[in-house]
């Protein structure tokens, strides 16, 4: 529509100019491709600023998954630095892409002028006409008329270029090599695991295969051991049989890129074929956990049957779990199972996987039980892996090498990095981190310090770049030089005679396998234990995880047989549903109603400072003041007798009227762009400081998917669109309000009709706000689950490739969309919906005027003034009303930050006169005295009346079973959570 309007007015001018019309048109030819050179160079740096957008992000979210390991090792001030040196590099490129916009802006709004001053001055003085009033108002309206849709133009451009840059970005993940989710028939009988001559890569470019001429053979039915040293590839072997590794065939030495290949359903697997979509029962070596239900879980996606439900809930020994929670297995569990133990986890992910029993012929278990006490890994080894899945085939990595003895099958692995002891090959590693950590650390340091002394170097994106690719080359490097293979192959008895590897093994291992020590330490401490054969599942009090993120309640269990099992089961599921909303965890994220507060305003304003924004505000009156003479300036110059003797006066006041709303529209844009990243550098360092001071129940009932929202399209929204939307409202409003003065001071009579109008756009405007306003927050709160479903997916792809949900995952991803979309969609109506409105009342407020100006009879060029404005005023109070309303949308981001800058902070605020020294601590002893401590206010106490005394130089050893309680006296110590009562 722009297009065609500037086409038309050209031909108009033509009639009224002749051939100086196209002289004026020319200057487009001049400022369209300056404005598209503008626009691309505003691409380039805003693709770059994308780049460090996703470095912020990544460390934000790090930072937001491992933040009570940050927490404990108060690294809050090494990530903040850390986050806020990124944060500066892109507010930098921010402020590029601002200031070329607003050259691309100013650029757009002179046009207008340039040309009505080309076009006079060609048609005065080389072509000699005359300038009349007749033909100058009209041209003056149709110059008008073109100041929006070259007002529109930048703003277009840069959306295009935008969009271009997303779309490449997208693009480089649609180009990206695919898993194959769908192959032949592998020829392999349900259930048999079959590798024969293959090439393992740790990428698709490598030259050099990891693991090669792999050949094993796992029968169907047959449970399959794999044992070997830390580092030795046993979890990497089960990563190649889903096909999760990129492989080709061992006669291919140097196989071309497009030869290797990564198939999610495995080639190297006998599926059922009756069963239709092929199944693999795998159970991580770290429990991946959904933000769901206990039951969720453990179903997933699967139908509810009761029976293998609770056959399933007692092998897995979850049934004093259940018993100890009011909601039972209706409790969610929060995100990545934040509210259950380390060894809750793994039970659970194992019970997930046996509920699975009769959809899967293969399960691979990746050292599940290494997580367990030793008298429920023992429950679990007997009730499931040798009773429950009897017939399927299994492959149970471990270490657990006293269990040997009942497969049917082992692997031995080794590679070249592995070390026999474990211990010596962690301590290494952490050696090397450290002094890797050691050594950015200081490095950060001198960048910091830099950073404050005001002397950062303009290269250090490029170093940090080039240590990127230094540090990715060095990891390349090291896995090309990692070699893996099998070590041994067979049974139990061949391998023992063979006195090879496993023999080794099975000598190291000491004389007392866990069940003996077990007992042994039971009869010691006088604590009850599960002799051998027995179905008795022991626990002490559990409200903790071995991680520190536990908050479930569960009692002293008593010993339960599998009968008393199934009778507490009964028990607990029956009143499940009646207290199911006991369970809730995570609540729905609050939407603010109504207006946008005034606050959020002020303290938007007050962070770039009440006095700049008043100049700029000035300036940009100023502006609309120069715009208002012009038009003036060219009504006297037709009203001049004597304008054929006064062309260059009148010409070269134009030209300086110009010039001066040009040089002052560059400096309000230029002011506000600078503003504005000054405004969000200073929101987004309260909003990371003030989440690093929350404490962790916030973070335990808060899905980080809805934080980083925050981070990134509410931060967006601030650093981006809250400027434009600044400026476009100063703009357009104070256009259409210096044309509504001059035709109210032309004709008097109009004012009268001011009230009744003003009451009319008043009544859409609170319309459209209302309605814009709060499906623009439905669009805030519709992105996080959007977040929240994708980052739990990527973390679990290995399992649901396995399992066969990709497809329902991605379905409930699309339909997040979808609900995301539907708001979006309504959002576009509604900006439809508000032209439709104006446009009735505009041509009201134009046929007013032009009726006054019949019933007056004013001076003609002032009455062609008055109506010109009249076509104008419409369409600047339309834009107004959508600017403003637009820019309350935007405020909508401040104010989503500003909750999360609000969150009350952790620790208590201790009086002065319990304070301790700046000496302390002189001794070290560390003295509770019935103390009290709850995870969150509505929780029940997890530790109760506790009483320490640690002495000086004293070393103390925490023990107790998984929910004991010892990681919450950590947390209790570390002030993680506090005491709710001091001795």
């Amino acid at each position: 529509s722009g297009a065609v309007m500037f086409f038309g007015i050209i031909a108009l001018l033509y009639f009224m100019f002749g051939w100086a019309a196209f002289v004026g048109a020319g200057v487009t030819c001049v400022g369209i491709p300056l404005m598209t050179f503008l626009g691309k160079l505003q691409a380039t740096y805003t693709r770059k600023k994308m780049v460090d957008t996703d470095k912020r992000l990544d460390l934000s979210r790090q930072m937001l998954l491992n933040m009570r390991v940050v927490k404990f090792y108060t690294w809050e001030n090494y990530f903040r630095d850390r986050i806020e040196e990124v944060r500066f590099v892109e507010l930098q490129k921010v402020k590029v892409v601002k200031i070329l916009g607003a050259l691309v802006s100013i650029i757009g709004q002179s046009l207008p002028t340039l040309m009505a001053l080309t076009c006079f001055a060609v048609y005065t003085g080389v072509q000699g006409g005359t300038l009349v009033a007749a033909d100058a108002i009209a041209a003056l309206s149709l110059f008008n008329m073109l100041k929006y849709p070259f007002f529109v133009i930048p703003q277009s451009i840069k959306t295009l270029m935008e969009a271009a840059v997303s779309l490449e970005r997208i693009g480089e993940i649609l180009d990206a090599d695919e898993i194959t989710m769908e192959v032949k028939s592998s020829g392999l009988k349900p259930g048999e695991i079959a590798i024969r001559h293959a090439n393992f890569y740790f990428a698709k470019g490598s030259r050099n295969a990891c693991m090669e001429d792999v050949n094993i053979h796992v029968p169907p039915g047959s449970l399959t051991m794999c044992l070997g040293a830390f580092g030795s590839g046993k979890s990497f072997l089960l990563s190649a049989i889903l096909g999760e590794i990129f492989h080709s065939h061992h006669d291919q030495k140097y196989p071309n890129p497009t030869e290797i290949e990564r198939r999610a359903c495995p080639r190297f697997c006998g599926f059922d074929t009756k069963k239709g979509v092929k199944r693999i029962g795998y159970v991580p070596q770290t429990a991946w956990i959904l933000n769901a239900t206990i039951r969720e879980n453990i179903l997933f996606g699967s139908p509810y049957d009761a029976d293998k439900y609770k056959e399933t809930i007692v092998a897995c020994a979850l049934t004093p779990d259940l018993e100890a929670l009011k909601a039972g297995d209706l409790t969610e569990v929060g995100e990545r199972g934040v509210t259950l133990s380390g060894g809750q986890k793994q039970r659970l992910s194992i019970a997930r996987a046996v509920y699975k029993r009769d959809e899967c012929d293969i399960f691979l278990f990746d050292d599940p039980l290494s997580a367990l006490d030793a008298h429920v890994t023992d429950w679990i080894f007997k009730r499931v892996i040798l009773k429950m899945l009897k017939g399927k085939t299994r492959v149970l990595v471990t270490h657990q090498i006293h269990y040997a003895i009942n497969a049917d099958h082992i692997l031995v692995m080794k590679s070249n990095t592995a070390k026999k002891d474990a211990k010596e090959a962690i301590a290494e590693k952490d050696d090397a981190k450290a002094e890797k950590d050691d050594a950015k650390a200081e490095k950060d340091d001198v960048k910091a310090e830099k950073k404050r002394n005001g002397k950062a170097e303009k290269d250090d994106a490029k170093a940090e770049k080039d240590d990127a690719k230094a540090e990715k080359k060095d990891e390349d490097a090291e896995k090309e030089n990692v070699k893996l293979w099998v070590e041994e192959d067979g049974d139990y008895e061949g391998l023992m005679e063979a006195k090879g590897e496993f023999y080794q093994m099975s000598i190291a291992a000491p004389d007392d396998d866990a069940e003996k020590k077990d007992k042994k330490i039971a009869e010691k401490s006088g604590l009850p234990h599960a002799e051998k054969g027995d179905t008795d599942v022991d626990e002490k009090k559990t409200n903790t995880d071995d991680e520190g993120n536990a908050i479930l309640p569960a009692p002293a269990l008593k010993r339960q047989t599998s009968t008393e099992a199934r009778e507490v089961f009964d028990r607990v599921v029956k009143g499940t549903e009646e207290n199911a909303t006991y369970g809730e965890l995570i609540d729905e994220e609050e939407r603010a109603e109504g207006a946008v507060r005034l606050s959020v305003y002020l303290d938007y304003l007050s962070r770039g400072g009440y006095l700049t924004w008043t100049i700029v505000a000035a300036i940009s009156i100023a502006i609309l003041v120069s715009y208002r003479a012009g038009d003036i300036w060219v009504t006297r110059w037709t009203a001049d007798d004597d304008a054929a003797n006064h062309n260059t006066y009148f010409l070269t006041g134009y030209g300086i009227i110009a010039a001066s709303t040009l040089v002052l529209a560059f400096v309000s844009s230029i002011g506000i762009a600078l503003l504005s990243v000054l405004t969000a550098r200073d929101i987004h360092g309260t909003l990371l400081e003030n989440l690093q001071k929350a404490p962790m129940a916030f973070f335990d009932t808060t899905p980080t998917g809805r934080i980083t929202n925050r981070f990134s399209r509410d931060m967006d929204s601030v650093d981006n669109e809250i400027s434009n939307a600044i400026s476009y409202f100063i703009r357009t409003l104070f256009q259409a309000v210096t044309m509504f003065i001059v035709i109210c001071i032309t004709i008097v009579y109009f004012a009268i009709f001011t009230i009744p109008l003003a009451i009319v756009y008043w009544m859409i405007m609170q319309f459209f706000r209302g309605s814009s306003r709060d499906v623009k927050r439905i669009d805030s709160t519709t992105k996080s689950p959007i977040f929240t479903h994708f980052s739990a997916s990527l973390a679990g792809l290995p399992s649901l490739r396995a399992f066969g949900e990709s497809e329902r995952f991605q379905r409930k991803s699309i339909d997040n969309l979808h609900k995301n979309m539907r708001a979006f969609y309504m959002s576009l109506c509604i900006n439809i919906w508000l032209p439709m409105q104006l446009n009735i009342t505009s041509a009201c407020i134009q046929a007013i005027v032009t009726v006054f100006c019949i019933v007056t009879q004013p001076d003609p060029a002032v009455a062609g003034l008055c109506i010109s404005y009249s076509l104008a005023f419409s369409m600047w109070l339309q834009s107004a009303i959508k600017s403003f309303t637009d820019l309350e949308r935007y405020m909508n981001a401040v104010e989503r930050t500003h909750e999360y800058s609000s969150v009350q902070s952790e620790g208590i605020k201790w009086p002065s006169s319990v304070l301790p020294k700046k000496s302390w601590p002189e001794h070290g002893a560390v003295t509770l005295n019935q103390v009290d401590m709850r995870y969150r206010p509505e929780l029940p106490l997890v530790l109760k009346g506790l009483q320490v005394e640690v002495g000086p130089s004293m070393k103390i050893g925490i023990c107790g079973r998984t929910g004991a309680g010892k990681s919450s006296l950590v947390a209790l110590l570390m002030r993680l959570c506090e005491a709710e009562k001091q001795g």
